[in-house]
């Protein structure tokens, strides 16, 4: 419901999420409008530029540094988000064991993985190479992605696109600068492509969100032409929820 809901809520042509996970959906306006979407189908295939596959890249580089004594960058804002002291007795036994701890599917496990993340981009940005190099690769291949599911939507590229970047990975410099950037040179360096773009940033789908429901609320019909694999659906909570319909 988050790249549907930011699209139509924002009213934008398209939406990028880079947070815990990754989406893309594009449109094109006009009375045959065209939905296209990339990613979405979650963190084992399609989660490229997430928090979640930043920090899986960059737990399985601190468990490399760690099997070979190197206390890195990576393995030091490991210990950091553990909350493991420095020099304490079996350290490694206690990172090992908290990384074993991560491989428990619960519900909770692939937000408990992304929240390393923070510290990986951190890193990136205070210049350590490890992190700065998994960072830029992964807003790189969104960035990529992002160009595919444009190129899947138009024949023809409009002049101007309005695109809604929202998740929390996008409020780190390093991460947003490197994702623009790569978008850019698509943009640029491809002669076909003479279109400009107006970002929209925002932090989370929930205004977006909020406002879609207000138009299924009041004008249902005007989102009736959107594929039913994309229809949004307003369901009720609270009292009356058993009895009130779904829009």
């Amino acid at each position: 419901m988050g790249v549907v809901a930011g699209v139509f809520g924002l009213d934008v042509d398209g939406m990028v999420i880079a947070g815990t996970g990754s989406d893309i959906l594009f449109r094109s306006r006009g009375e045959t409008s065209v939905l296209r979407q990339v990613g979405g189908d979650d963190w084992v295939v399609s989660d490229q530029g997430s928090a979640f596959w930043i920090a899986m890249h960059a737990l399985r580089a601190a468990h490399k540094d760690l099997r070979a004594d190197n206390d890195s960058v990576l393995v030091q804002r490991l210990r950091e988000h553990f909350g493991l002291r420095r020099g304490a007795s079996s350290q490694n036994d206690a990172i090992y064991g908290k990384l074993r701890e991560l491989s428990f599917a619960d519900s909770d496990m692939k937000k408990e993985i992304a929240r390393f993340a923070r510290q990986v981009c951190n890193a990136a940005e205070r210049g350590d190479e490890a992190a700065r190099g998994i960072v830029l690769s992964e807003a790189r291949e969104l960035a990529d992605l992002t160009m595919e599911c444009i190129r899947k939507t138009y024949d023809r590229l409009p002049a101007q696109l309005t695109i809604a970047q929202c998740g929390g990975v996008f409020r780190n410099d390093f991460y947003r600068t490197s994702f623009d950037q790569q978008f850019d040179s698509h943009l640029r360096y491809n002669a076909e492509y003479t279109t400009s773009v107006d970002w929209v940033r925002v932090p989370t789908a929930t205004s977006a969100a909020l406002n879609l429901a207000r138009v299924i609320r009041d004008d249902p019909e005007s989102l009736l032409s959107i594929d039913s694999a994309f229809r949004p659906l307003l369901v009720p909570i609270g009292q009356n929820a058993r009895t009130a319909p779904i829009a």
